[in-house]
């Protein structure tokens, strides 16, 4: 065991997700727009929003309904491409 490591909980981690929506095809988007209402009609809630490197959705505080992981593998299982920023949430520090 190191001393000085401190683990941080899975709970102050917040993922940040951008899905480039300006270079996908057409089925990828219908299948992300059929993928975040199926979520929200099944109680999976989460902030998003557009920014200029496409879609976002934010798994932080607002994420209710499912964890993080069940998140991304639902996006994992339409095969769209996206990229995972993680944070440690700085008020949690």
């Amino acid at each position: 065991m190191v001393d000085d490591v401190e683990l941080l909980d899975a709970d102050i981690i917040d993922y940040h997700i951008t899905i480039p929506i300006m270079d996908i095809k057409e089925e990828d988007s219908i299948a992300l727009f059929l993928l975040e209402n199926v979520m929200r009609s099944k109680g999976i809630t989460f902030d998003t929003g557009f920014g200029s490197d496409g879609r976002e959705w934010f798994l932080d505080w607002s994420l209710s309904g499912a964890t993080p992981e069940v998140v991304i593998q639902k996006l994992r299982d339409i095969k769209v491409k996206f990229q995972v920023e993680m944070r440690v949430r700085e008020d949690e520090v």
